[in-house]
């Protein structure tokens, strides 16, 4: 993953990103982002909007949520590689796949259980 995109998220998940001071709320489902809030991975698909100025969010009235470039639960393509996101076999590499006590998991389904201090602590030893 890109250092500087990895430090942007860590930041956003844990409240100290200076420059858009957006406070993220978490929405502990898999949406991308709904009335309550972001998951995590919604978070990284806002953050690619304001550093790069492309992409969209787009409000779906009848899931009661918004879709970034077409959406709901995954992230785009376009948001993968900017982020610089590796390819795992076997695996699709829009889930984020990270490998805690050599367990392969992916970062959306953290969202459901965990708080985004603990999910930030997690892409931080992401390579």
């Amino acid at each position: 993953m890109i250092n500087n995109v990895k430090e942007l998220w860590y930041d956003a998940l844990i409240g100290t990103n200076d420059e858009f001071n957006i406070g993220y709320r978490q929405n502990k489902t898999q949406n991308l982002r709904d009335s309550r809030g972001f998951n995590a991975l919604g978070v990284l698909c806002d953050l690619h909007f304001r550093e790069t100025g492309e992409g969209a969010w787009q409000k779906n009235e009848l899931l009661h949520c918004w879709l970034y470039n077409n959406q709901q639960y995954v992230l785009p393509i376009e948001v993968a590689c900017w982020a610089g996101i590796p390819e795992m076999p076997l695996l699709d590499r829009f889930l984020v796949p990270v490998i805690i006590k050599k367990v392969l998991t992916s970062i959306g389904a953290f969202n459901d259980n965990h708080d985004f201090s603990y999910i930030a602590q997690v892409i931080e030893l992401m390579d």
